[in-house]
């Protein structure tokens, strides 16, 4: 009986002496080691509460787009009229201004080789190309070869004037920009870009002019506050390189103007059935508005092929493709890009994303698209709410189809 109790008790000692090791470390009894989580995580806790019912958000249908034809934008062509032209001072001209701020200053001064840059304005009146001719050939600002017009010198369109760069469907007019001069193209008018080809263009090799260096100087086109710029049925090459507002093709307000003027309108106008190719942004834009981007090609250009940015609204990008661009996306809109509409496009082979909607752009409808055999997702959305994105086919893209 003695032997028993001396069992029972040494049996419930080793019982007691397991519990007291458990108690203090039952990780090296039971326990694997912890996986290695987020920064925080013990810390997350979930709690339950009551949701309110999912809702569709308020998305307005998309616009009738039957108005945006070359028909109608070639009707909205005014006639001719002689105004008045001079040389200004870049500094000094509220539509330049921005062009020669800080190192950009030095960039004009080398590539015009003066000391006070200086470029070519239309003040008032309605221009083309061959009614500038004489005026600027006499300038040094413009060459004329047949149908190739060689702009040597930044072109601005004044607020009281009209820019028309047109040829015909079977003819386009071409306009090269040299970057050699440091030419570029600026509206703070009205501009009609029609049936033309328009190109950076590298005068020593005769050539369109390509980036090697992002910071290298490239012609550009620019459209500020309170301006109209109705492009259609052109091609645009090598346009655009780093610098604010240089990017290619901007539509974006001004800081000058809205001091100077305080209920200017943003910019607007139309971009249809035209191709775009080799520019650093194929569109860009801030806080500009009521922008068709109509039955485009975007190809092969270096950061976006669509890039609408801070602000702009009310945009219509329908019926583009983007393909082969370099660096990054298709198609983004970002920084409240509102209540627009990305329908119908096919983005494609792209170094990232085909589709992004980013940083708090709301209210805007995604539907229709194609999205396939992009570098990263087929859409992406960051801290963007209160889209409709419906009915997309979306395949074939290195990471993922839908990322929010």
């Amino acid at each position: 009986m003695r032997g028993i109790i001396k069992y029972f008790l040494s049996f419930i000692g080793l019982i007691l002496a397991a519990a007291v090791f458990f108690l203090l470390d039952r990780s090296l009894l039971f326990s694997k080691p912890d996986p290695v989580w987020p920064l925080g995580y013990r810390n997350y806790i979930v709690s339950h509460q009551k949701l309110s019912p999912a809702r569709m958000p308020d998305i307005k249908p998309m616009p009738d787009i039957s108005e945006f034809t070359m028909a109608n934008l070639l009707a909205r062509i005014p006639l001719l009229q002689r105004g008045s032209t001079r040389i200004v001072s870049m500094e000094e001209n509220p539509g330049l201004s921005k062009f020669v701020e800080g190192d950009a200053k030095a960039r004009m001064q080398d590539l015009q080789g003066r000391g006070s840059p200086v470029a070519y304005e239309i003040q008032d009146g309605v221009y083309d190309l061959p009614a500038l001719l004489d005026g600027m050939e006499k300038q040094g600002a413009m060459e004329r070869n047949g149908d190739i017009y060689l702009l040597k010198m930044p072109l601005h369109v004044g607020p009281k004037a009209t820019l028309i760069i047109r040829g015909t469907p079977g003819r386009k007019v071409q306009l090269h920009m040299s970057s050699a001069s440091g030419a570029f193209l600026i509206n703070s008018g009205l501009m009609f870009i029609a049936d033309a080809e328009v190109s950076g263009w590298n005068d020593d090799d005769d050539v369109v002019a390509s980036l090697v260096n992002k910071y290298d100087f490239r012609p550009f086109i620019t459209a500020w506050s309170g301006s109209h710029t109705y492009i259609g049925r052109s091609a645009f090459y090598s346009l655009g390189y780093l610098a604010s507002k240089s990017y290619g093709l901007s539509y974006s307000s001004s800081k000058t103007y809205k001091e100077r003027k305080k209920n200017i309108p943003d910019p607007t106008g139309w971009v249809i059935d035209s191709w775009f190719e080799d520019m650093y942004y194929g569109f860009y834009s801030y806080e500009a508005v009521d922008i068709p981007i109509l039955r485009n090609v975007y190809a092969n250009n270096i950061i976006y092929g669509i890039d609408p940015h801070d602000r702009s609204k009310r945009l219509i990008i329908a019926g583009n493709e983007a393909y082969g661009t370099h660096k990054k996306h298709g198609i983004i809109i970002s920084r409240e890009v509102n209540d627009s509409w990305i329908v119908n496009n096919v983005s494609h082979n792209n170094n990232r994303s085909g589709f992004m909607l980013d940083r708090s752009s709301v209210r805007n409808l995604v539907a229709d698209n194609i999205s396939y055999e992009n570098g990263a997702d087929g859409l992406t959305l960051f801290e963007s709410q209160d889209n409709v994105i419906i009915n997309n086919r979306i395949y074939k893209n290195a990471k993922n189809g839908m990322r929010i």
